[in-house]
């Protein structure tokens, strides 16, 4: 199923049909789509969107968040149950 392009986040690129390869979900989610696209807060900012819907109607509590938010963990490293965080400027590892 595609997002609708008639809501407050705007779709720039999305992973239509969700529902069928979303992982021990499966059969029973109602994520249709996510998408990266225009924020609903600032049309600056670029976000992340779960689209739900429920059969009949898409959902209004479908998750939106800063595309920041979903790329920061990439910034830290987990080994031997230690986190450590990746510095930008030299790449060392801090504690």
């Amino acid at each position: 199923m595609e997002p609708p392009k008639n809501r407050s986040h705007t779709p720039i690129v999305s992973v239509n049909d969700y529902d069928k390869i979303d992982a021990q979900y499966i059969p029973n989610t109602d994520a249709r789509a996510l998408s990266i696209g225009q924020s609903t807060w600032d049309r600056k900012d670029i976000s992340l969107k779960i689209w739900r819907h429920n059969g009949k109607q898409w959902k209004g509590n479908s998750e939106e968040m800063p595309i920041i938010r979903w790329l920061n963990p990439g910034r830290y490293q987990i080994k031997d149950d230690t986190i450590k965080k990746i510095d930008d400027e030299d790449r060392r590892f801090y504690y």
